[in-house]
């Protein structure tokens, strides 16, 4: 195969595999009634206990306001609150709340169990070839 035919190949089966695992994942939006993009920010949040608006934009790549929109959505949902940084009252900080520690350990949970089913198809040997395919890739 052309190396032109391998990459749209590539892309095509990359784009498969996403679409596929956003099918998979569809019940979890039932379940904790949160977007995928909600949920990756409270991931974010958990990972990064003093993070900013700002960072959220950052990680995103979106827009300081669109990332604002965010919280905002989040900060109704009681899933995360605004702290003032006490050494510079300018500074706002997003932190995690109890309800939103519990919802996204809960959603973790039934992310794990449905990609362990995704990922029982697999025999041993394509799992270690997509792990070091992943790890390839990420690493460069």
């Amino acid at each position: 195969m052309k190396v032109q035919n391998l990459d749209r190949e590539l892309i095509h089966a990359h784009l498969q595999l996403f679409r596929s695992l956003k099918s998979e994942m569809k019940p979890m939006g039932g379940i904790t009634n949160l977007t995928l993009v909600q949920l990756n920010a409270l991931i974010f949040l958990k990972e990064h206990e003093d993070a900013h608006v700002s960072d959220l934009s950052d990680y995103f790549g979106i827009a300081i306001p669109t990332a604002t929109v965010l919280i905002d959505r989040l900060t109704s949902l009681k899933l995360v609150r605004r702290e003032q940084d006490e050494e510079d009252r300018r500074v706002t900080k997003v932190l995690l709340t109890k309800k939103g520690s519990k919802l996204l350990e809960k959603a973790i949970r039934q992310r794990e169990e449905i990609l362990q089913r995704v990922f029982a198809r697999l025999s041993t040997k394509d799992k270690n070839d997509f792990i070091r395919i992943m790890r390839n890739i990420t690493q460069n």
